[in-house]
């Protein structure tokens, strides 16, 4: 019996490994595909931020935890105020995929 409840665990981790790999293969896959309408359009390719990919993934813990999809955080804060956590100061009032 021990050896069953020894083995679950790691079933679990081997999933989760599995569900992580395939996020990873739908997120590239979608921004390849994004870019390819960007750069047809004249506009610059985006790239994966590790921060805000960070942010998402914590306000998407949240809606499923709280039983709802929006934006706004559950206490009414807006998305930037979740994004700026991960971000140093930097003086900017806005954000732009214009190259200065």
């Amino acid at each position: 019996m021990l050896v069953a409840l020894i083995a679950v665990p790691a079933a679990f981790a081997q999933h989760g490994a599995a569900r992580q790999t395939r996020l990873q293969t739908l997120d590239l896959g979608v921004l390849v595909q994004l870019n390819a309408i960007r750069t047809s359009h004249g506009l610059m390719p985006l790239k994966l931020n590790p921060a805000l990919s960070t942010a998402a993934g914590g306000h998407s813990s949240e809606m499923l935890a709280d039983g709802y999809f929006a934006h706004v955080s559950a206490d009414g804060s807006a998305f930037w105020k979740r994004v700026q956590v991960y971000y140093a100061s930097a003086g900017f009032g806005f954000w732009s995929s214009e190259r200065t």
